[in-house]
């Protein structure tokens, strides 16, 4: 069984049509195009049938993990995927996201309840993709800035009225969540890894999604499975 746990990026928000769509998930989709973390595994064992359940949540704070790893749980999961951080770096004017311990707390928590429900579940620790280079991709377009400007999601990176020194500080921020996962997984050593390569991959614009400029799109799905398969 494969659980996939996070936000909107793991819920294929906005990758084909406006919305979720759980079947381009780079985790859990059934899209061949894709190729996401479940087809590979199926394909590395094919006497096994592989199933899976994406619990992610669109907007989803770290806040929500206690919450999706306990469903997981039920489902006593084999692997599973974590990618959380972006939002609660986007609570970038309430003083929320500079709370890393609690983010620690509970990505932690998330992990304990995995490993109880099945103590030799594999759980991939997966950062925050390059928002430096999203940010990059999608500043040059007008119909992109204009999109960004009407819409609610992370002003800290998207909004128009953000200076460049107030962005900069954002994106460290993100980096700080990052650079977290490294002490959380080194706590579970026996149980968990971190896929860095979606940290630092100069994603294209093909990644993105044409409708709102800034969740991954189907090829993004499908660049994210590639990149956070494999560990490292």
């Amino acid at each position: 069984m494969v659980a996939a746990l996070g936000d909107s990026i793991t819920a294929a928000m906005d990758a084909i049509r406006i919305g979720e769509d759980h079947n381009v998930s780079f985790v859990t989709g059934s899209d061949p195009f894709v190729g996401s973390h479940a087809a590979r595994l199926q394909q590395l064992m094919p006497h096994l049938q592989v199933r899976a359940v994406n619990l992610a949540r669109s907007g989803a704070k770290s806040d929500d993990l206690a919450r999706q790893a306990a469903e997981a749980a039920r489902h006593i999961p084999d692997y599973a995927t974590i990618l959380m951080g972006a939002n609660d770096a986007c609570s970038f004017f309430d003083g929320r996201a500079y709370d890393l311990q609690r983010y620690v707390n509970n990505m932690a928590g998330a992990i304990n309840t995995l490993i109880q429900s099945n103590p030799s579940v594999q759980i991939r620790l997966i950062p925050v993709p390059n928002i430096r280079r999203l940010h990059e991709l999608g500043v040059s377009k007008a119909h992109c800035r204009l999109k960004w400007s009407l819409s609610p999601v992370c002003r800290p990176m998207l909004s128009p009225l953000r200076s460049q020194e107030s962005r900069e500080e954002f994106f460290q921020l993100v980096d700080a969540y990052n650079a977290q996962l490294n002490v959380i997984a080194q706590a579970y050593p026996n149980n968990t890894t971190v896929s860095w390569n979606a940290a630092n991959h100069q994603f294209q614009a093909e990644d993105v999604s044409q409708i709102d400029c800034f969740h991954p799109s189907q090829v993004g799905q499908r660049t994210l499975s590639w990149l956070s398969f494999g560990g490292g």
